[in-house]
């Protein structure tokens, strides 16, 4: 936990400009790692290289940084413009697209190319089929599942998710590219959050929730009308804890919610919201309690009927 607590103050200090207390003694190897697992590695170097310098890591180890931060930089540009070139040739056949998360959350950072990514996530506003099959034509191997296409485009790997509702309230950005609507675009971060919770044994990195941070500091009157929407997904509980989270690792100001009459303190969220959420950290969010999250996602995501069907499945094949 001590890494991740230092990773959320430099975070703090780069995106917020707040004056954080970096202690003497630091493990700076196993901050530097860490970082890099939360996605967070070129922002938590803008704080560090700030560091009065007998605070900060030795000198091979800031050079490394460096390194690395330049790089996400890099890669930042040039997965922009490979993006630009594929959108292109799709817009050409009259396939409009439109971005999901990555680009359109990093539009949300003090500096966008600070926001570390992997991949870009679209969805074609048409058929799949139909744009796999131009892809194909192109050359490009798609890679279909059953709500899901990937390929990779001059180095860089896309995914086009077939989604089940339609995004009518689509904003043009000022590249000419399409996004979601800002309180789209927050139900889509809550649910992908919940999918790695649901189906990776990996940890939930802190960029997770700084996408959600930022997003709500932008635009602060989604919390006032996502409620429809996160309870069509089923994800409104999840969504308090979400924020409870990142109000307790990021220090964000958000609305409270609806305090019980039991709580006799001022605090912004109810004592429930907040054990759930220090419970979600701790075993989502670090290496300490690996073995407890494959039971624990169903504390907080209860088991749709697939899955119940699944356990009870594997409790009776057990027996």
């Amino acid at each position: 936990m001590e890494e991740l607590f230092i990773i959320c103050k430099l975070v703090r200090m780069s995106v917020f400009g707040s004056e954080e207390d970096i202690p003497t003694g630091i493990n700076w190897s196993e901050v530097f790692r860490d970082a890099s697992v939360n996605g967070v590695s070129a922002l938590c170097y803008e704080a560090v290289r700030r560091l009065p310098a007998e605070r900060q890591p030795n000198v091979d180890l800031l050079l490394r940084w460096q390194l690395s931060a330049r790089s996400i930089r890099e890669q930042f540009r040039y997965r922009h413009d490979v993006t630009r070139s594929l959108f292109d040739i799709l817009n050409e056949k009259g396939i409009r697209t439109l971005l999901l998360r990555g680009e359109t959350l990093a539009c949300n950072y003090p500096d966008p190319e600070l926001r570390e990514s992997s991949l870009v996530g679209f969805t074609a506003l048409t058929d799949t089929r139909t744009c796999d099959s131009l892809l194909w034509s192109h050359g490009i191997a798609v890679s279909s599942q059953r709500n899901l296409s990937s390929f990779t485009y001059k180095g860089v790997r896309f995914e086009n998710y077939n989604l089940d509702e339609s995004l009518p309230l689509a904003v043009r950005r000022s590249d000419g590219c399409l996004e979601p609507d800002p309180v789209t675009q927050a139900v889509l971060v809550v649910m992908h959050i919940a999918r790695q919770v649901r189906c990776s044994d990996e940890r939930i990195p802190l960029k997770a929730l700084l996408d959600l941070a930022l997003l709500l500091c932008h635009y602060p009157d989604i919390v006032e009308s996502w409620e429809p929407k996160l309870r069509e997904v089923r994800l409104h509980r999840f969504s308090r804890v979400m924020l409870c989270a990142t109000d307790m690792l990021l220090a964000t100001d958000r609305p409270s919610e609806p305090m019980h009459r039991a709580d006799s303190d001022h605090s912004k969220w109810n004592r429930r919201t907040m054990r759930r959420a220090r419970k979600f950290i701790r075993i989502f969010m670090t290496d300490n309690n690996v073995n407890a999250r494959h039971l624990a996602r169903h504390a907080f995501l209860p088991p749709r009927i697939w899955e119940w069907l699944r356990i009870m499945f594997e409790r009776d094949s057990e027996d």
